[in-house]
């Protein structure tokens, strides 16, 4: 990202005058970093999302809490988290993840396949982060799976009626599948 706006910042330097520059440096830079870490927070929201729904389905939490970071264990949450299985499913990779959720049949196909679309998009950056940058198209993957996510999530932590439940998740797998069949993936 940093290198990404390092040369944005060299081409818009040589296309403005003198006067423009420090406005674009004030007004407009600031927002378009503040665009692309949003969209970059859409994907670790998103894996932080998937995590806590294995948790839950696994019975780590004992009570209505939800942690997604314990610190440094001295036991004062052993009342409220189950502290092995809470380190072993937060060291489980994300394919993982999805695809223990798709077993147990909490995450619908078109939905799995997008969270794993996502998740291999993700991985290119991690090829050669030098050479690889996220294209838009990564980007608006990334929002979409952190939206089906966070909206599944709601539905395994929500104490929400079953009719509601079902509704968001055909919702979830719904939009999921038409966003796939738009963007031919």
């Amino acid at each position: 990202m940093e290198r990404t706006l390092e040369q944005l910042k060299r081409d818009v330097k040589l296309n403005l005058c003198d006067q423009c520059y420090p406005q674009y440096l004030a007004f407009i830079e600031p927002r378009i970093r503040k665009f692309i870490v949003t969209r970059l927070d859409d994907m670790r929201s998103m894996e932080s999302f998937i995590t806590q729904m294995v948790m839950i389905h696994k019975g780590v939490f004992k009570k209505d809490l939800i942690f997604i970071s314990i610190g440094k264990w001295d036991d004062k949450f052993h009342e409220d988290v189950h502290k092995d299985l809470f380190y072993k499913i937060k060291k489980m990779g994300f394919k993982r993840k999805i695809d223990y959720l798709k077993k147990v049949k909490i995450l619908p196909e078109s939905c799995y396949l997008l969270l794993d679309i996502a998740r291999g998009r993700r991985n290119l950056i991690h090829e050669d982060p030098l050479v690889y940058t996220f294209t838009d198209e990564d980007l608006e993957i990334f929002s979409q799976a952190h939206n089906v996510s966070a909206n599944l999530l709601q539905v395994m932590w929500g104490k929400l009626p079953e009719d509601v439940k079902q509704g968001i998740i055909s919702r979830c797998e719904t939009s999921s599948q038409l966003y796939l069949e738009k963007s031919n993936l």
